[in-house]
């Protein structure tokens, strides 16, 4: 059975750790609340004293709007309170409120849809006479 190749790890860097708590505008202070940790936990990290858990970094990032986590999340970031998509658009709160119903409205019209389509295969075509319009009438 041939070797999974895995990816190296390398852990985050403490110039990095610090310019992700920067961007999302936290203090020392507010990044250790936020990571539930110790205020000298993060001078540690920002000093380089300690290795910053990955853990910690990916939350900061994710908790900070930097970043989502995920594949299907790549290029998707909340900022101020918008979510942006990967072409920069941006959605408030409330216009993901109903985007569930919307999903679900357009599952049962497709699955709808479906059915008439799956009906007109099983139903034979409906015959007709023709009709020959003769002068005065239809004969």
């Amino acid at each position: 059975m041939p070797k999974l190749k895995t990816k190296r790890f390398y852990p985050p860097q403490a110039e990095d750790f610090v310019l992700v708590r920067r961007l999302a505008c936290l203090s020392q202070e507010k990044a250790s609340e936020m990571l539930h940790v110790n205020l000298r936990t993060v001078i540690n990290w920002e000093t380089g004293a300690t290795t910053i858990p990955y853990a910690a970094y990916k939350l900061l990032r994710v908790m900070s709007g930097y970043e989502l986590p995920g594949e299907p999340w790549e290029g998707w970031s909340i900022k101020g309170g918008l979510l942006f998509n990967p072409s920069g658009r941006s959605y408030q709160s409330h216009e993901l409120y109903y985007i569930g119903n919307m999903f679900q409205m357009a599952r049962y019209w497709l699955a709808e849809r479906q059915q008439v389509r799956d009906l007109a295969k099983q139903t034979p075509p409906i015959q007709r006479q023709h009709l020959r319009l003769i002068q005065g009438g239809v004969k």
